[in-house]
């Protein structure tokens, strides 16, 4: 009986590791990413704490037991949903990448979507999904659908200067130059050194 506890007890230890490890990981490496996944993690290390030596002798409360499996049993399928989930919206994302640079602004437009997942939430310093729709649809001179696809990548990064940028751009294509003008300015209020957006601005 002592060498199965100690057993177990090392068996513990080992995996709170692991999932202490994950944990940290997760949340110094991309605290705004994969959130799921670190609340999983947080979840497991709460119930391997809260069992840590006590399986030899049992759970402490015996009739929780199917409502507590039947948690675990929802949360995984939960987040290998939300798994999958991701990982395709890391192909789509992929896919959209290969289209941009083979000039096939359609696909491009097709694949933000499916890239821009429910539960694929991207680093707010990175390049919003919907910039590069609402460059594709620029492209294609669809100048009212580009404002509305820029605005949404502007609420994502606020502070991305080629969203500020191409959402004057679009906003002028629009006929709604006064519109542009804040975005410009604020484009050179964050990078005064940024040209285009002062080329853009001076033939407003």
């Amino acid at each position: 009986r002592m060498l199965k506890k100690k057993a177990l007890r090392g068996q513990n230890a080992m995996l709170l590791a692991w999932i202490s490890g994950s944990a940290v990981i997760s949340l110094l490496s991309f605290p705004l990413e994969r959130i799921e996944n670190a609340a999983l993690q947080m979840m497991l290390l709460a119930v391997s704490l809260a069992w840590s030596g006590r399986a030899v002798e049992g759970p402490v409360y015996p009739g929780l037991m199917p409502v507590v499996r039947t948690i675990l049993a929802a949360v995984l399928l939960a987040s290998g949903w939300m798994f999958i989930s991701n990982l395709e919206s890391e192909v789509y994302g992929r896919q959209l990448l290969i289209a941009r640079d083979q000039g096939r602004p359609a696909e491009v437009i097709r694949l933000a979507d499916l890239a821009d997942g429910p539960f694929h939430a991207m680093d707010p310093t990175s390049t919003p999904w919907a910039w590069y729709k609402g460059s594709a649809e620029f492209n294609l001179g669809m100048a009212d659908q580009a404002v509305v696809s820029f605005l949404k990548a502007y609420h994502v990064n606020p502070c991305h200067l080629h969203v500020m940028n191409n959402l004057g751009s679009a906003l002028v294509a629009a006929g709604r130059e006064e519109e542009a003008i804040p975005y410009y300015r604020k484009a050179l209020h964050v990078s005064p050194g940024f040209a285009e957006p002062a080329k853009n601005l001076a033939a407003v």
